[in-house]
């Protein structure tokens, strides 16, 4: 019966770590191992999510996510809901104390008859690890250059008329399994195509790297398709600046993910 629990003192502010608990729910992959998620109810008590994780085993986990107040702190609990495979939860816990933050995940999932259950040790490393890797997150937040992060907001916005100005007339851009193209017409006609490819397009930042006028951004692009799913990939983009304006953007990755057009 898989069933773990690891807690630790994160040395941040209970602030900063409640903001990164609030984004886990929305955007688990910058937290989980896992490939898709979609946000299937959103009401004022509790968000219904479903995702699919396929390590260390293949599962679909539908979970109601509800944040329950503590005295010094907050429960965030994640209940399985209509799973084949288990019954049971899955709490971060934060709280405030004379020592500081701490963060405590446990797994308190029970399978059902049939199901072949995650052993206890597995179980055990995965809390421990999704506890340090939060607690590393919050010590070590990412901060992207303000000229790269102008980028990604208006690439996000798909707003091209001022993410074209940001751009040398030859810069060399790449989106993903796009082509490389030269000019900056090109580079805003390829994100003009991106845009109305899907409703929605939003970039998490995990790690980044500067070097003189060059930055190495690394994380996620979640793309929201017209029907409301939402998929995951990940991108390495280096951005070259020269004379205050961007010469290239090569975003590198997985492809594009399938799915419908505009309706």
């Amino acid at each position: 019966m898989p069933q773990a629990s690891y807690s630790t003192v994160v040395d941040a502010s209970y602030e900063e770590v409640r903001v990164l608990l609030t984004d886990k729910i929305d955007r688990p992959r910058k937290y989980v191992p896992v490939t898709r998620c979609r946000i299937l109810e959103r009401t004022g008590d509790h968000v219904l999510r479903e995702m699919f994780q396929p390590l260390p085993v293949p599962l679909t986990i539908r979970e109601r996510i509800r944040e329950i107040p503590l005295d010094d702190g907050v429960d965030v609990v994640f209940e399985h809901v209509g799973d084949d495979t288990y019954t049971g939860a899955f709490h971060n816990t934060l709280r405030r104390g004379p020592g500081g933050v701490t963060l405590e995940y446990r797994m308190d999932w029970r399978p059902r008859s049939g199901t072949d259950p995650l052993p206890d040790e597995e179980a055990a490393r995965m809390v421990r690890e999704g506890v340090l890797h939060m607690k590393h997150l919050a010590e070590h937040p990412v901060r992207v250059p303000g000229w790269a992060e102008e980028f990604f907001g208006l690439l996000d916005a798909a707003d091209t008329a001022a993410l074209g100005g940001l751009l040398t007339e030859d810069c060399r851009f790449r989106l993903g399994d796009g082509p490389e193209t030269t000019g900056r017409a090109a580079a805003v006609a390829a994100v003009e195509a991106v845009a109305r490819r899907y409703a929605a397009i939003r970039h998490d930042h995990v790690g980044v790297t500067v070097v003189d006028d060059r930055a190495f951004v690394s994380g996620y692009a979640e793309y929201t398709a017209h029907d409301g799913d939402t998929h995951l990939v990940p991108r390495l983009t280096e951005l070259r600046r020269r004379g205050g304006r961007m010469s290239s953007v090569l975003a590198f990755g997985g492809d594009f993910p399938a799915g419908p057009g505009p309706r």
